[in-house]
């Protein structure tokens, strides 16, 4: 049984019986009150149906509250009318409402932390109980949340904007992580922390090999990276890691070929700020679990999805692969924004790219779901012309920025694919020697 201190029955009587008296009282609390917020089952049927009437602009009184619950099926379960004459009769104002409102919040926090921590105990005990543990981390994380910081005064707002100035200007434009591409930083003004950069294209355009090269990037300038890879073992990226550090091809690499060079980028791996998360049933709830864990430790500074498909979200039995990916893409924004990070997820695209003439993509091949390109702050589609035409005598790949919401630009970047390297550069840098590791 739930210890007493963890809730307040009379708090929540009072919040319903106030916005029953006054049909205005829940405009001033339901944005800090959930239904799961009240202890009582029947609190929450009454609170959620108060909270319906609200947004379809119907006050609430009595007989409509009474429809509602009834249609619901639930007034029986809640004490019928009677049940709710009684909050009314027991509340004598509607004045405090604010204040009681707080104490069922404390009260639902308080819940929560014990859940979460009972969860933690449970797993230091059990091997196999990853996703309690992702849940739990994801709980005590949502404890942070408060209503009154996430009002922006305006003398607030002001220092804000500021700040971003100088920041402009001491980055010139670069507000956000530098990819490590000169043009693509210059169209998306770097990978601003709580944004939601999508990379797509078909398979065969790189755009892994595009992911794992920003990922380098941002870890030679001193950021650490969370890379999620749910498509290729890690023992793979790592080979294709040491040849892009040695210049040696990946396929020598992975035929066992070693030398002094392979020596020392293999040693230099503990260095470099790169943590792999090596998961095939990965889901959002541990890819938060293992994010905030690097975050609370300021080891994070950019999320890497590979790819967003591959995660194993289930939303209901019944549920279409749609809503499934819609699910997960409005769960990965709000991991960036939670953590403050840019995410960078790549999404494979439709195959009726393959039937067209011109396979160049567009927003509308984003596979199985409009919500990504609705949910993405940037979307990057990634097109190679010698992948399609073996007589092409080059290997550019266009980086098509298809949609770009913080600075609105949008256009074609260009970049060269070293098939042998396995990276990707800047054009401009063609031929340059760029080897870490060489002799």
């Amino acid at each position: 049984m739930i210890d007493g201190r963890l809730y307040n029955i009379d708090a929540e009587r009072a919040i319903l019986g106030s916005c029953l008296i006054d049909p205005n009282a829940i405009l001033r609390v339901m944005g800090k009150l959930k239904p799961a917020d009240f202890y009582s089952e029947p609190h929450r049927h009454i609170w959620a149906a108060m909270i319906e009437l609200t947004r379809d602009g119907v006050p609430i009184d009595h007989l409509l509250l009474t429809d509602r619950l009834r249609a619901h099926g639930v007034l029986d379960d809640i004490g019928g009318v009677a049940y709710l004459i009684r909050l009314v009769e027991e509340t004598p104002s509607a004045a405090f409402v604010e204040h009681y409102a707080e104490i069922v919040v404390d009260k639902a926090k308080r819940r929560r932390l014990m859940w979460a921590t009972s969860a933690i105990a449970q797993y230091a005990v059990d091997d196999g109980a990853t996703e309690p543990l992702a849940k739990a981390i994801g709980t005590l994380l949502s404890l942070e949340d408060n209503a009154d910081e996430k009002l922006i005064r305006p003398g607030d707002a002001r220092k804000r904007y500021l700040d971003l100035l100088a920041l402009r200007r001491e980055r010139g434009g670069i507000v956000g992580i530098p990819t490590g591409f000169v043009d693509l930083d210059a169209m998306l003004g770097g990978m601003r922390p709580g944004s939601l950069i999508v990379l797509g294209g078909r398979p065969g355009m790189g755009k892994t090999t595009l992911a794992e090269c920003i990922a380098d990037n941002v870890a030679d300038g001193g950021g650490g990276v969370l890379f999620a890879s749910l498509e290729m073992p890690v023992e793979q990226l790592l080979d294709r890691r040491i040849a892009r550090q040695t210049g040696i091809p990946v396929a020598s690499i992975e035929r066992g070929y070693e030398n002094e060079k392979v020596a020392r980028a293999a040693k230099a791996l503990e260095g470099r700020p790169i943590y792999y998360l090596d998961d095939s049933g990965l889901t959002t709830d541990g890819l938060l679990a293992h994010a905030f864990q690097l975050r609370a430790a300021g080891k994070v500074d950019l999320i890497v999805v590979d790819y967003l498909q591959l995660l194993n979200d289930t939303v209901d039995r019944r549920a279409d692969e749609t809503l499934r990916i819609t699910y997960i893409s409005r769960r990965l924004k709000m991991i960036a924004r939670k953590l403050n990070v840019p995410v960078l997820a790549l999404s494979q695209l439709n195959r009726a790219v393959e039937m067209r003439q011109d396979r160049r993509p567009t927003l509308a091949d984003l596979r199985q779901s409009g919500a990504i390109e609705q949910d993405a702050d940037a979307v990057i589609l990634a097109y190679r012309e010698s992948y399609y035409d073996p007589d092409c005598d080059h290997d550019i790949t266009d980086l098509i920025i298809a949609k770009n919401r913080v600075l609105g630009r949008t256009g074609t970047v260009k970049l060269l694919f070293r098939r042998e390297r396995g990276d990707f550069v800047d054009v401009a840098k063609e031929g340059e020697e760029d080897v870490p590791f060489a002799d």
